[in-house]
């Protein structure tokens, strides 16, 4: 892989994260923040993680940029500095992940039981949302301690990633790509029972209920099209014929993450805080 590549795939990712977090700076206010999580914690859990994701992958791929460039040097007391950034980022789109099945579960509840158990399901809902991030985190971080180079270049030669400069156990490697493939597979079988229900099931949805089924409908669309079938092609083709997309295209999973949450947010602007702001002007003449 020709490193102009995978900085370039950087410099696309900066761009991304940037216009996410300009869309969030106008999303995500105070007041409504504290509202949405009143009325619904799975969307408002979601909003925040892909405002932190797109913050924390902005500073990491400026992290690497410095690093490509020799700002940062490949010394052994930037060790620290590099892995925790990116282990922040691991994190974060775990916690993403989560949020995303709490955001279309949520969903499917108020199709199927629209005022029966909402406080309940929410509870469940956080506490097990909660439980997921506190496993990753833990299993993760102690893994990132095991492993902590103590001498050397923290960096092997060629090396622009904070996944290729950390030597993962096996059971770290079985255990991140069990945690992704499940997640995939959760997603996807609750995203997809979420549209049938949303197809078949003749739901009185007030118009702000409306906006939020559509959103979580495109959220899943975009989040098929740019990480669900590429980590499905990229899983088939490393194990079947130790094919690898990356080394021809960079980090396309980093890539797909920014495509995955700058789509989202600008979703949310024009389907959910647009309409409505055109619905109240409107009603207000």
């Amino acid at each position: 892989m020709a490193q102009e590549v995978v900085l370039a795939d950087f410099v696309v990712v900066l761009l991304l994260s940037i216009v996410t977090i300009a869309f969030k700076t106008i999303v995500l206010r105070r007041k409504e923040l504290v509202s949405t999580w009143k009325r619904c914690p799975s969307l408002c859990l979601f909003l925040i993680s892909n405002a932190l994701l797109a913050l924390q992958t902005a500073f990491y791929v400026v992290q690497w940029l410095l690093f490509a460039y020799g700002i940062i040097e490949n010394v052994v007391e930037n060790t620290v500095f590099l892995l925790v950034v990116g282990h922040i980022v691991m994190i974060t789109q775990q916690f993403n992940h989560c949020a995303t099945v709490a955001l279309f579960a949520q969903r499917v509840h108020h199709i199927l039981f629209p005022i029966k158990g909402v406080r309940t399901f929410n509870h469940t809902t956080i506490l097990c949302l909660s439980l997921s991030v506190l496993v990753e985190l833990g299993i993760s971080t102690y893994s990132i301690v095991d492993i902590f180079p103590l001498s050397g270049k923290p960096v092997p030669e060629g090396c622009l990633s904070f996944a290729c400069m950390t030597k993962f156990t096996e059971f770290m490697r079985i255990y991140l790509s069990t945690f992704a493939s499940v997640m995939h597979i959760l997603i996807t079988i609750v995203g997809v029972y979420m549209l049938y229900l949303l197809r078949k099931v003749n739901v009185g949805h007030a118009g702000n209920e409306r906006k939020k089924s559509n959103f979580a409908r495109y959220a899943f669309y975009v989040r098929s099209v740019v990480l669900t079938i590429p980590f499905c092609i990229d899983t088939v083709l490393s194990n079947t014929f130790q094919i690898y997309i990356g080394r021809f295209i960079g980090p396309h999973g980093l890539v797909g993450c920014a495509v995955d949450f700058t789509a989202q947010t600008v979703l949310y602007y024009v389907v959910v805080r647009r309409q409505k702001k055109i619905f109240v002007t409107g009603t207000s003449i």
